[in-house]
Parts: C-alpha cells; sequence; structure tokens
C-alpha cells in the first residue's frame, strides 16, 4: 500500500508540473518574443553594407545580335567580408561574370554584365545581386536594338575598275 501511495503522490506531481509548465513556457515566450523582436530590428537599422556603383546602365542604340558589355562595382561597406552568393538575370540573352570570393571590408569588386539582344526596339533587363543569404539589389541594363546597316559603306568605284583592269 505505501508503494501505491508513493506513485499515486509522484503522479500527481508530475502531473500538476505538466500542467503549469505551458504556463511558464507561454510566460517566457513573451520575453523570448520581444527579445527575437528586438534583434531583428536591431538587424534591420544596420546601414546595407553592399553599394552599387551605379543602378542602371543604357547602351543606347546597338546593333542587335552583336554582344555588347558593361561593368558596374560593388563595394563591401561593412566591417565583414561580404560574399555575393549569386547574381541572377531576368532574361537568358543577359550574362553575369564576377569573382566569387568575398569581398573585404571597404574594398570592391568588378562585375561584367554582357549582352545580346535579337530584335529591333527598346529592352530593359534586370540584374539581381543576392547576398547575406536574403538581401538583394538590382542593377538595370536598357538600351534599343536596331537592325544592321544593309551596306556599311558607299562601294568603291576605283577598286571595281582595278578589278577589270586585271
Amino acid at each position: 500500500m505505501k508503494l501505491i501511495s508513493s506513485f499515486f503522490i509522484t503522479f500527481l506531481y508530475f502531473n500538476t508540473q505538466a500542467q503549469t509548465a505551458p504556463n511558464l513556457i507561454n510566460a517566457n515566450s513573451g520575453v523570448t518574443s520581444k527579445l527575437s523582436s528586438q534583434a531583428t530590428n536591431a538587424t534591420a537599422n544596420l546601414p546595407d553594407p553592399l553599394k552599387l556603383s551605379a543602378n542602371s546602365f543604357n547602351f543606347g542604340k546597338i546593333v542587335y545580335g552583336k554582344p555588347v558589355y558593361t561593368t558596374f562595382v560593388i563595394t563591401n561597406n561593412g566591417k565583414v567580408p561580404l560574399t555575393v552568393s549569386n547574381i541572377a538575370t531576368s532574361c537568358g540573352c543577359t550574362t553575369p561574370e564576377w569573382d566569387k570570393a568575398p569581398i573585404a571590408p571597404g574594398a570592391n569588386t568588378n562585375v561584367k554584365v554582357g549582352f545580346s539582344g535579337n530584335a529591333e526596339g527598346a529592352f530593359s533587363k534586370t540584374v539581381t545581386i543576392t547576398y547575406l543569404d536574403n538581401k538583394s539589389q538590382t542593377f538595370t541594363i536598357s538600351g534599343t536594338g536596331i537592325k544592321a546597316p544593309e551596306v556599311s559603306s558607299k562601294p568603291n568605284n576605283s577598286i571595281n575598275l582595278l578589278r577589270q583592269s586585271f
């Protein structure tokens, strides 16, 4: 009987603790939630470490089918090395090239962007730089594709005369 009483008392004790444990967890979750919120706000208030030399580039009129290139600079204004995890483009006609190594604090790296359009008319393409796991910035290239002239120079009659002589 003593064994059963002991078991019953132990059961009641743990059952009571189990019922109050959620209250303790809920009481602490407000503190945890508040601390988490403060940490998120502190991170959000930090200046962005990635700085672009420009946000866009206009090629002007370009002959479609012939690749053109531009370069922009990424500077790390942070206090720790910055890794660019990805650079994605909005179209397969646009290709980025960059050094995948982390950018030291205060240092910079070049991003070369190539474009090869295949149609006449205005174009605008985006280049999205992703860093710090989920942050991103966008660089835009634009211009107007034109058809190459049928004849790039006037015919040279002197050459035709020479060809007939020989």
